[in-house]
């Protein structure tokens, strides 16, 4: 592994990929499932997203060719998978074709490279910041466009308020990969922006809560507009999930609450009222309330 690239191996097949796909792109979808609860695996992902050529041999026949494929890791992951290799810790990768094509009697693929480690190696190398600075609490809203934060003191003084914003991931036709690359961004300033402004613990809606709560909104047709569904199944939880893994990256504690009546209720509706809010930076200040 050299300072500009990682190289990794694959097996291509040509025959078998087009009777697979029809010469069309595999449908592979790359991400994990990756609740705050349980046993986790973070994903590396070290993206090929040119055409590259690959260095074919090995084969004896022809029908399978091991070849090689130089990508480059992400940001701040490269010595990440340095460590992988040279601690010999046990990791799971694999290649994700996205197309395939010849030119000029050379194979060029277009996919990613995955790299999968355990959580607790992956927080081991990757933690910016071990202690909080301060005992606050910072209770976060996450809407299909935006994220609330709303910090406050151990008596539920309001402290501090602020959004994050990526309107233009949640569109639809909105790249996938560009939309969960723009949300991490504005999950880690959010997380940061916590850390430094003295909170220790952030407070979300509990996931498993917030799915029973999805199936009866979609069930009653509780919608604004056509793509409301879509948002809300897609986006919601999974953000909450994120945030969750990447917390103690900043030294931060998190806290489940139900997320009942943080949107709609004489509480909220006072919480407004009472500090200028507007209806998702209190539906935060709730969040943070009932974690005290």
């Amino acid at each position: 592994m050299d300072n500009d690239s990682c190289i990794v191996y694959g097996v291509y097949n040509p025959k078998s990929l087009e009777e697979r796909d029809g010469g069309n792109r595999p449908k592979t979808r790359p991400g994990i499932k990756s609740p705050p609860w349980g046993d986790v695996i973070p994903n590396l992902p070290a993206p090929a997203e040119t055409l590259v050529p690959l260095e074919r041999g090995g084969g004896q026949d022809g029908s399978k060719d091991r070849v090689f494929i130089r990508a480059k890791p992400n940001r701040g992951h490269e010595e990440l998978l340095k460590l992988v290799v040279e601690s010999k810790e046990k990791y799971m990768p694999r290649v994700v074709i996205r197309g395939y094509n010849t030119r000029n009697n050379t194979l060029y693929v277009h996919g990613e490279v995955h790299v999968s480690v355990s959580y607790d190696f992956y927080l081991k190398h990757m933690t910016r910041y071990r202690e909080p600075r301060d005992n606050l609490v910072g209770g976060v809203d996450v809407n299909v466009d935006r994220i609330n934060l709303a910090i406050i003191d151990e008596k539920g003084n309001l402290r501090d308020y602020r959004t994050f914003w990526f309107e233009e991931a949640s569109a639809r036709r909105y790249p996938r990969a560009k939309a969960w690359s723009v949300i991490g961004m504005r999950i880690h300033e959010m997380l940061k922006y916590a850390y430094h402004h003295g909170v220790s613990t952030i407070a979300l809606e509990n996931p498993e809560v917030l799915g029973y709560l999805r199936l009866a909104w979609i069930r009653g047709n509780d919608k604004k507009h056509g793509n409301y569904n879509y948002k809300v199944s897609v986006f919601r939880s999974s953000i909450i999930e994120k945030i969750a893994l990447k917390a103690p990256l900043y030294g931060l504690n998190v806290e489940f609450v139900d997320p009942r009546g943080t949107t709609s209720s004489r509480e909220h509706d006072e919480a407004m009222r009472r500090y200028g809010l507007d209806r998702h930076t209190a539906s935060a200040y709730l969040i943070a309330l009932r974690s005290i």
